[in-house]
């Protein structure tokens, strides 16, 4: 299948099921030659020429398997995947060297990439590939996520909210507690009250749980 060549702004090929693949590479035809082998295999695809023209336009949240070739003008493939890196994206990245380049492939891996492929690429084999990773980031997303909701509940608590909060996560009572902080009962039990709302936990386990969940950040 020959596909018409992508613009520095990079177009939308394909749309399918299977799961969502940008490839960047600036030679037209592996560009072509790549899309092609993964429209085959039921991907969604998007092309770009150029590391910038992708950058310009990339969603950290999106869900993605991510093709770069390592040998390219101006912004080469190391210098893409450094740029996902400082962006904090998580989405898997495959890697395209040429034959042989064994010193790409270990620098690649070094600097994040999942794998990378000789070309020509094996396409059955890529199309495993990505269905792998892909799987494996929907489920560090959901991890994410969770955390994510987590620190912002956190974030909702006052500086009192957090010091009695620190004295439940050791197992203190709310009169310990009181004491520590030279609070009345009351006043202890009226911001646990707040903590349990401001965190949505109906228990003192649910509320904990929050707290270890903020804590992978």
């Amino acid at each position: 299948m020959q596909l018409d060549g992508a613009d520095a702004g990079g177009d939308t090929l394909y749309i399918a099921s299977r799961g969502h693949v940008i490839v960047v590479d600036d030679d037209a035809l592996v560009l072509n030659a790549t899309a092609s082998g993964l429209i085959a295999h039921d991907f969604t695809v998007d092309m770009y020429q150029t590391g910038r023209a992708f950058l310009d336009t990339f969603d950290v949240r999106a869900p993605a398997c991510i093709i770069l070739d390592i040998v390219m003008p101006e912004m080469d493939g190391y210098a893409v995947l450094c740029a996902l890196s400082d962006r904090r994206a998580r989405q898997p990245v495959i890697m395209l060297t040429g034959q042989g380049a064994v010193r790409h492939a270990v620098e690649a891996m070094r600097l994040g990439a999942v794998d990378v492929f000789e070309k020509p690429c094996d396409f059955e084999l890529m199309a495993r590939t990505i269905d792998q990773h892909l799987a494996h980031w929907d489920h560090k997303s959901a991890a994410r996520a969770e955390v994510d909701e987590a620190l912002e509940l956190i974030s909702r608590l006052s500086a009192r909210e957090n010091e009695v909060l620190n004295h439940l996560r050791t197992g203190k009572a709310n009169k310990a507690i009181a004491f520590d902080l030279g609070l009345s009962t009351r006043t202890v039990e009226m911001h646990r009250g707040n903590l349990m709302q401001k965190l949505g936990a109906r228990t003192l386990p649910d509320m904990l749980r929050i707290v270890e969940r903020a804590e992978k950040a």
